[in-house]
């Protein structure tokens, strides 16, 4: 389990998005966070375990977890090699945040539902795409574009505005973008059909000519998804599921099926569990991976967005450290 290079950590299940399409708002843990005890544990694990990937934090709002500038500091100080990418909606994601949360070993991906208003009616309550915006904007002003990636939730109602959210990143200087189809987890189907994308001629040329703008201004496309994305990314045929710590400690696969909890993470068979279970699933990753959005890649690995280049980063750390 400690030999993957990704985990993903629940902290909170608090939002201020009040997004139609979130399953949060209605998770058997809606509004529970991780405990401080919790989080201890988990840190000595990663610790004891000499974890050297990354960290990835969602769910709900972080910003909003009361604890993170433990958590940020705990899991910095595990070793060197370990780093940080943290998935924020951007209402409170500011350049008056503390320094030390802008280090390289952090990199911050902000989701945007649409990029006007008017794309958001009905679909989200919560944001003010102004003030993410202007967040944005202040925040590369004072700290560069080097430690933020934008991610872009794709639907029906928002993709005339996909053009607009590129230039806006390329304006910013922002060299990653990502733009992921709406998931629609099982019984939410009647609640998010309007919002479901279907490849129209209208569609893909929007798409494809977001992807041009993109790669006029050196940021790759690959992130948006001008063909139907394929059913599974086969991560379990190349071993490299992804967990899932939630805010109870449960453990579970790292897309599709979050709510298929294995065991716990203060179980000391955890490892074992957790192994087992993805031997078995290996044979028929389908039924697990129908929405994830991770590309494979030829040598088995696969991309995750705001993945930080650890070699640099470690040559880096070095470079300070001998001044």
């Amino acid at each position: 389990m400690f030999r993957n290079k990704n985990i993903f950590i629940a902290l909170t299940y608090r939002c201020n998005a009040f997004c139609k399409k979130c399953m949060t708002r209605y998770h058997v843990n809606r509004n529970v966070e991780l405990s401080p005890r919790l989080l201890s544990r988990i840190v000595d694990k990663l610790r004891e375990c000499q974890y050297t990937g990354l960290i990835s934090v969602g769910s709900g709002e972080p910003l909003l977890y009361p604890h993170f500038s433990t958590f940020f500091s705990s899991i910095l100080s595990v070793n060197d090699a370990v780093s940080l990418r943290i998935l924020s909606n951007g209402k409170d994601f500011h350049a008056g945040l503390p320094p030390e949360y802008f280090t390289p070993r952090c990199k911050w991906g902000i989701t945007m539902d649409a990029f006007t208003q008017e794309g958001l009616s009905g679909f989200q309550s919560g944001i003010d795409l102004s003030r993410v915006k202007a967040n944005l904007t202040q925040v590369v002003e004072r700290y560069g574009p080097d430690g933020l990636y934008l991610n872009y939730t794709l639907h029906s109602r928002n993709y005339r505005e996909l053009a607009d959210f590129c230039r806006f990143a390329a304006e910013l200087g922002i060299k990653e973008v990502y733009v992921t189809e709406l998931k629609v987890y099982e019984g939410y189907e009647d609640r998010l059909r309007a919002y479901r994308l279907e490849r129209t001629p209208e569609v893909r040329a929007a798409l494809s000519h977001a992807a041009e703008l993109l790669e006029g201004s050196g940021i790759s496309s690959s992130g948006i998804p001008v063909e139907e994305p394929s059913w599974h990314s086969a991560c379990f045929l190349r071993g490299k599921a992804s967990p899932i710590i939630d805010v109870d400690g449960g453990v579970s696969f790292c897309a599709g099926r979050e709510e298929v909890i294995i065991g716990n993470i203060l179980d000391p068979d955890i490892e074992e569990i957790w192994a087992d279970r993805c031997q078995k699933l290996t044979a028929q990753p389908e039924a697990w991976c129908r929405f994830c959005h991770a590309k494979p890649l030829e040598n088995g690995c696969y991309t995750l967005p705001g993945i930080i280049d650890r070699g640099r980063l470690l040559r880096q750390l070095a470079r300070e450290r001998s001044l």
